[in-house]
């Protein structure tokens, strides 16, 4: 009925409210913020006039960089697309800072992110990384990334490159969309990732790696990267 709507439509302005105070208050410890209420989210706005997406760690260097440069940005380089997808099943449970922070030290410690290398690690070489403190050391992480490396090289000799594999969901197009952590596109690609025998391929996993290689653009209305729509992506592929 009418008062049930409007307890539920209030409950919801108040925990919306406690969010945005939260955030404004973090806001508040880095004095290169700006802070500014948009349509019930949070801008943030560094010194160097510059709006971005409210997930990028003002305080790290690497991430603003990763953020601005990388981040979005379509790829079609092989080795590049390894990389990323190595990189996004070490995140799994965990924060992608925590895994850019470590980034250089995963490149060292996996051959630059070779396929062909990765997939003839011996067990001496696996335990080489287990025992590595500049990577994160799960066990079975570790494995998968052996196990995606042979199914990775498995899709090159199908499809010609993996890049023309994960574009051709989407017909080669840049899909823009925000707010989302999965969807049925990331559905379908990690149920036919995980036929394929890959490991720590779930749909949030994927979804963040289409994220992360272009597929899809997601950068927050209000950062000065979300101009960048599919037209403008696609108009160069």
């Amino acid at each position: 009925d009418y008062m049930t709507k409007m307890t539920v439509y209030s409950l919801s302005i108040v925990q919306m409210k406690k969010i945005q105070d939260v955030m404004l208050k973090a806001c508040a410890e880095n004095e290169a913020i700006w802070r500014n209420i948009w349509k019930g989210g949070i801008w943030m706005k560094w010194a160097d006039g510059k709006i971005r997406c409210c997930w990028a760690n003002p305080k790290n260097e690497r991430y603003i960089r990763y953020h601005d440069e990388e981040w979005g940005i379509p790829v079609h380089d092989d080795r590049k697309l390894f990389e990323m997808l190595i990189l996004e099943c070490f995140q799994a449970g965990l924060s992608w800072e925590c895994v850019l922070n470590k980034r250089d030290a995963f490149r060292k410690a996996f051959d630059n992110f070779d396929p062909e290398k990765v997939s003839a690690y011996t067990e001496d070489k696996l335990e080489a990384l287990r025992s590595n403190p500049g990577i994160i050391r799960n066990r079975l992480k570790i494995q998968a990334a052996v196990t995606n490396a042979w199914a990775f090289l498995e899709i090159q000799k199908e499809y010609g490159s993996f890049s023309d594999y994960i574009w051709h969901w989407t017909d080669g197009k840049v899909v823009c969309e925000t707010g989302r952590t999965s969807s049925e596109l990331s559905d379908r690609i990690s149920k036919d990732l995980k036929k394929r025998g890959m490991k720590f391929v779930g749909t949030t996993v994927i979804y963040a790696y289409l994220q992360a290689v272009g597929v899809l653009c997601s950068h927050e209305q209000g950062c000065f990267l979300a101009n960048q729509k599919a037209e403008h992506h696609n108009s160069y592929l």
